[in-house]
């Protein structure tokens, strides 16, 4: 009862959100499970043992979750545009978005780099080269750029619908914890870049409410995939394919700290 009326209370615009965004998460993990099954199957025809099908999934987990991201991002939007009133075109939508980054992100994004690579040099133990394959590293790279860009891409859709981001941080939330969720799910060992997911995701968010997709885009390009890419931040492969990899874990409170200090200059200055 108190569920239905906390649900009953949130703005009608608000529960359109939560619904779409709700179909667009659960699609993501039907397709995602639709494709794994699929090329299980077809790997049992070809009377593979199950190490070689459990290393093919693996090697192509980011393929997976990128295709699954993308086509259950085309479908929330075909099926949202089919019940809006007015003839909204994703090519139009994309022209009017604020594509230009602010002066400010640039150093933001300078500032995580340098602090966190101290942060790394300083608990990370030694810094060695890894044994990588070129490949995997644009697999990683695009493919976490995609696992979080999509679902942001989603919510700015549903700002210029429904106004999504005039509501307030206890109402942002909702999608946050939704796609925790979702990214638990379609990755059940996921366990130790939990915090990344936090971070990574709640950032953009904050963008996003600002109506700055180009300081999203920086953010993408600058943070989310070299660091996954060359320090091992992946959420699918951890350091294994990384360029580089440490010897110890990167304490949380440090994460946390460098994260609020640049997000605090971001949302403080007033260069534009």
């Amino acid at each position: 009862m108190r569920i239905m009326n906390f649900y009953y209370s949130i703005p009608l615009n608000l529960r359109k959100v939560i619904l779409y965004y709700t179909l667009f998460n659960i699609s993501f993990l039907l397709i995602q499970l639709a494709l794994n099954s699929t090329f299980t199957f077809f790997h049992f025809l070809l009377e593979h043992d199950l190490i070689t099908i459990e290393n093919w999934l693996n090697r192509n987990t980011w393929e997976i979750l990128t295709l699954s991201k993308l086509s259950s991002l085309f479908f929330t939007l075909k099926i949202l545009q089919l019940n809006l009133y007015n003839d909204l075109s994703l090519f139009q939508f994309i022209r009017g978005l604020k594509l230009t980054p602010t002066k400010k992100i640039w150093s933001t994004v300078f500032f995580i780099l340098v602090f966190f690579y101290a942060l790394i040099v300083q608990f990370g133990g030694e810094i060695t080269k890894n044994q990588f394959k070129e490949e995997l590293v644009y697999s990683s790279f695009f493919g976490s750029i995609v696992f979080y860009i999509s679902d942001i891409f989603i919510l700015i859709f549903f700002d210029k619908v429904y106004d999504f981001f005039k509501y307030s941080y206890k109402f942002l939330i909702i999608p946050f914890i939704f796609f925790i969720i979702s990214s638990k799910v379609s990755l059940p060992y996921l366990n130790k870049f939990h915090i990344f997911l936090f971070i990574h995701f709640l950032t953009m968010l904050y963008f996003a409410k600002k109506h700055n997709f180009g300081d999203i885009i920086v953010y993408c390009f600058m943070i989310i995939g070299p660091l996954s890419t060359l320090y091992g931040l992946d959420i699918v492969w951890e350091n294994i394919n990384s360029v580089y990899v440490y010897q110890s874990s990167l304490p949380v409170v440090g994460i946390i700290g460098i994260w609020s200090i640049a997000m605090g200059y971001y949302s403080k200055t007033k260069i534009y």
